[in-house]
């Protein structure tokens, strides 16, 4: 299935698989008694092939997935026990893929953060990290330092570096990609000439980057359930840089004349607001233009620039963002239940008080209400 002689899967593939590997862990977390795997590996994936052929399902494009081996597994609600543990010694996760809680003894709390579906979470975008990529996020496989805990708590993953960026021929890798050769024919046929390979492997790897983004979002806010989710968006910003540098391309945004010229012209990057609950990343990062009007968060929020991914206690018109006088500010619009700002730079909640405006900055998480949280962050579409 290696779209290259590294062994990476095609992009594409990689998508498919962990849409069928999250939706395999979903109907874990959903069961009458929820269920956590806390080992989630290659090792520990099968594709089955009762019903149709491994060639079949890769033709679809989509995959009939188990999850195997619960040795390691807990039942979310019955006190970290393992649902195998009698009479035999417990087997937790394997390192090379387990998030940092399930690496230490030492965190506060740590049994609660081990029945959270977070755990599994990380740990399948680990898989499809090394599938996409043919290395692990964090090191080499097997080879982790003396503290892999810190090693994924404190550190940031490689680069992602996909096939299509990485490729010596783009020809050689699209041989082993039939879907994604007929799609990239279908977009030359509408051109006045052909372009460069370069270009071609240049505007794949901006799709891939999408890929790539997604999984970096999961390693980084995931790991964001044992430590500070405002953390986690820096490491995910100095990533963002060393992968893709200015040009990081943005899923689920308006397209600009590119990254790198809009930086170079002094464009103001939009502002995202990354939903998080519980160490889950829900959904993509909902972005503000600072050309716009800003943006009103609210349970009736509707309009194209609002966001209405919030809880129930969140008021119709609860939160405005906007660009002004070169920063960002929010708002709250006099909610029922109040509006927070937690800096990037302090531990401490601020209320924010209606008719008040206060500056953000990336890194800073918002709270709506109760339970509806934004961690911000910075990035120039493509």
């Amino acid at each position: 299935l290696a779209a290259d002689d590294a062994g990476r899967l095609s992009p594409p593939m990689v998508a498919a698989l962990g849409r069928d590997l999250f939706d395999a862990l979903s109907r874990l977390a959903a069961a009458a008694v929820p269920v956590v795997h806390r080992d989630v590996s290659p090792a520990n994936v099968m594709v089955r092939t009762a019903r149709r052929s491994l060639e079949q399902q890769v033709a679809d494009g989509t995959f009939d997935l188990c999850l195997i081996d619960l040795g390691s597994s807990v039942a979310a609600d019955a006190d970290a026990r393992s649902l195998t543990r009698a009479g035999v010694a417990v087997r937790w996760a394997t390192p090379d893929y387990a998030p940092p809680e399930m690496l230490t003894d030492d965190v506060a709390g740590i049994e609660e953060l081990r029945q959270s579906p977070a755990i599994d979470v990380f740990a399948a975008a680990s898989v499809l990290f090394e599938l996409a990529c043919a290395r692990l996020p964090f090191g080499e496989k097997g080879a982790m330092s003396a503290s892999p805990y810190r090693l994924k708590a404190e550190g940031a993953p490689m680069p992602a570096v996909m096939a299509h960026a990485d490729a010596g021929t783009l020809d050689a890798v699209l041989s082993r990609e039939p879907d994604v050769a007929a799609a990239v024919a279908d977009a030359l046929r509408g051109l006045p000439e052909p372009p460069s390979a370069e270009k071609v492997s240049h505007d794949l790897g901006r799709v891939d980057a999408q890929l790539a983004r997604a999984l970096a979002l999961v390693l980084f806010v995931a790991a964001g359930c044992s430590g500070s989710a405002a953390a986690a968006v820096d490491y995910l910003l100095e990533w963002e840089w060393n992968s893709f540098g200015a040009g990081c391309p943005t899923p689920a945004s308006a397209a600009l004349d590119g990254c790198g010229d809009a930086a170079s012209a002094g464009v103001t990057p939009c502002l995202g607001l990354v939903r998080v609950c519980e160490g889950y990343v829900m959904g993509q990062p909902h972005w503000v233009d600072p050309a716009g009007a800003g943006c009103v968060d609210g349970s009736l929020a509707t309009d194209d620039s609002g966001l209405c991914n919030v809880e129930a206690d969140v008021s119709s018109r609860h939160l405005r963002v906007w660009f002004a006088d070169g920063a960002w500010w929010a708002s709250d619009l006099g909610s029922a239940n109040g509006s927070w700002l937690r800096p990037a730079s302090g531990p401490s909640e601020v209320r924010l008080e209606p008719g008040e405006r206060h500056a953000l900055a990336p890194g800073d998480e918002l709270r709506l209400g109760a339970f509806t949280r934004f961690v911000l962050l910075v990035g120039l579409p493509g």
